[in-house]
């Protein structure tokens, strides 16, 4: 057998359980089917399966309902849910009731393999270094980022804020420190702050009452009540709504909360960790974030590097992402010449570990098995120097310039070590290096640092 576990499918419609089992039996799983949860939940029982595909509406039994049992006959069994009917409250509720993963139909039947074949990493036991092993690099900045989430994600403090340029893993650091924490058995629940429409998001923090607003035909939880005893994790909390903020600290304070339309005030025990490429406290000079909100959140920070800081670690990354990408495109591994390894270390990365991985997933769908030289490349890697690094807002370079290129390297250099030595703080930066706030501002921009 190609793999050592068993898969049960759980699921009414006949020719969707016949597809995948053969698709598992060719790559030598067993597998058993139910298309009910009463011979399902016998099935379970008497052959303990490794996984099961659990659909969430049964002829005979919710699929929540049969998932309870499921978890407490087999709490070790990785149960993963199917259904066409998926939404976030749903997926949260199933991960609140035990479920590895939520899969909306259709699905890809790779997503299936995917998880099958990582079933020991998805494991809700898994220790604290399979956790940080996540987090590829080996570089020293890397190292003191995990002892650091280690410390944060066992304390109690319950506001973190990440600061991270975009692209650099806010998301996944914030999964850590949950899964670090004592907390990890409960919801995690993630929401951006820029993607929710500003007269729907009380509703979607808080929850609702039935007839708060027009469409509200049901009680609606909130994703705080949703993360009850677990994690909150706000990303591009700059993009909170200023008439929503004082709310949202009101909430921070004490811990409760009213819903929308609601007269009773409910409680939740609540991590909140909030995330950001931008400065907060230049939002707060603007007056478009509130100072005391500011401060209540920024007691404990994590300043996730960008990939230019970090360059030493590009080539396990790159590793990392051409095994991955060459399983999920089911094709050969690229090979990456040290021409381009060293192109890349030397190149400025404003899009970070995404533009990394992105283009690592373009190479190998477009030159499967081929080795990568500088011809592969999109040209903005073309004017890579040694002696310079630079982004795409620095093609108007004159690279024929040598003094030119030599002044603009040492300034970079200079705004760089200002910003680490003043914990990239821009008003204490600019003050160092001698110049104006306003200034400095010019020259970020200028440079494409966040």
């Amino acid at each position: 057998m190609l793999y050592n576990k068993s898969v049960l499918i759980i699921d009414d419609e006949k020719k969707l359980v016949k597809s995948l089992s053969i698709t598992l039996e060719n790559l030598g799983i067993s597998t058993y089917k139910a298309y009910n949860g009463k011979t399902g939940f016998e099935i379970a029982l008497k052959t303990k399966p490794k996984i099961i595909l659990l659909d969430m509406r049964l002829p005979d039994i919710n699929g929540l309902e049969l998932l309870k049992d499921l978890k407490t006959e087999l709490p070790d069994t990785v149960v993963v849910i199917i259904s066409a009917y998926g939404d976030v409250r749903t997926a949260i509720n199933a991960a609140k009731n035990g479920a590895t993963d939520f899969l909306t139909k259709p699905f890809d039947i790779n997503d299936i393999i995917n998880l099958i074949k990582d079933v020991n990493t998805l494991n809700n036991n898994c220790n604290d270094i399979e956790i940080l092993n996540q987090l590829i690099g080996e570089s020293q900045i890397i190292k003191n980022l995990k002892n650091n989430l280690v410390r944060i994600a066992k304390s109690s403090t319950d506001k973190i804020l990440i600061y991270g340029e975009t692209g650099t893993g806010k998301s996944l650091i914030a999964r850590a420190i949950h899964e670090l924490s004592n907390r990890k058995n409960n919801p995690f629940v993630e929401l951006n702050c820029s993607t929710i429409p500003t007269e729907l998001f009380e509703a979607e923090l808080f929850g609702a009452e039935k007839g708060s607003y027009t469409g509200a035909i049901t009680r609606r939880e909130g994703l705080v009540e949703l993360a009850n005893n677990g994690t909150l994790f706000l990303d591009e909390i700059s993009e909170l709504p200023l008439n929503l903020q004082s709310k949202f600290l009101s909430f921070l304070e004490n811990k409760k909360f009213r819903p929308l339309g609601s007269k009773n005030e409910l409680y939740a025990n609540v991590r909140i960790i909030a995330a950001t490429n931008k400065d907060l406290s230049d939002l707060v000079e603007y007056g478009e974030f509130r100072a005391d909100l500011y401060y209540r959140l920024n007691i404990i920070t994590v300043h996730i590097p960008p990939l230019r800081e970090r360059i030493e670690d590009i080539p396990l990354l790159c590793e990392y992402f051409v095994n991955h990408f060459a399983f999920k495109e089911n094709t050969k591994k690229i090979v990456l010449t040290d021409e381009v390894l060293k192109i890349f270390k030397n190149y400025m990365w404003p899009g970070n570990i995404r533009e990394l991985r992105n283009l690592i997933e373009r190479l190998t769908i477009l030159y499967p098995g081929e080795t990568i030289t500088q011809q592969h490349l999109p040209p903005e890697f073309y004017h890579t120097q040694d002696n310079f690094k630079h982004d795409s807002q620095l093609k108007a370079h004159n690279s024929d310039s040598i003094l030119k290129e030599k002044l603009m390297t040492t300034e970079y250099n200079l705004i760089l070590e200002a910003l680490k030595t003043t914990n990239y703080h821009k008003s204490k930066a600019a003050e160092l290096l001698g110049i104006s706030r306003h200034a400095l501002k010019r020259k970020l921009k200028k440079y494409g640092i966040s």
